[in-house]
């Protein structure tokens, strides 16, 4: 995924949260919440692709970034939704740039890969660095998308 197409891939999300029209959902997590998951997954994913590119041999796990209290104190830091947009678009450019200093060798480096969701540990094996950027930037971002945009066609 080039720069480009990581942008292409975050606008629709971060247009979403500038435009800051969420209700707060009656169970699960507000969009302030859903934008900093985003976020803090952006940048563990980009520090792990910035260590391989710098020949080191680290894993991923997601817990801190599906953690309530975590999150929560990230969305705070930031400032709203606006603070947390500019917070996404910062995030996906390290996340891009990340990449790009990956070389089509080390793009293809396996990490421990763990994945947290809903309590339960969902991925638990070696995935290419390469191959978990792209899923982070199309169907985990998607997915969030989704569950932000539920927030919205409430908010009308």
């Amino acid at each position: 995924m080039t720069m480009e197409q990581m942008q292409a891939s975050y606008a629709p999300f971060i247009a979403s949260l500038r435009d800051g029209k969420c209700d707060a959902p009656d169970e699960g997590w507000s969009a302030a919440l859903i934008a900093a998951h985003i976020v803090a997954n952006n940048d563990a994913i980009a520090e792990v692709a910035e260590r391989i590119a710098a020949w080191e041999s680290p894993g991923y796990d997601n817990e801190a970034a599906v953690d309530g209290a975590t999150l929560k104190l990230l969305a705070d830091e930031v400032g709203g939704l606006a603070g947390l947009a500019d917070a996404v678009e910062r995030s996906a450019t390290r996340l891009a740039v990340a990449q790009e200093n990956l070389t089509d060798e080390t793009s293809q480096i396996e990490v421990d890969v763990t994945i947290h969701s809903d309590g339960a540990i969902v991925v638990d094996r070696r995935v290419p660095i390469g191959e978990l950027i792209d899923g982070n930037a199309t169907f985990h971002l998607e997915s969030h998308f989704e569950s932000l945009s539920a927030l919205k066609k409430t908010a009308e």
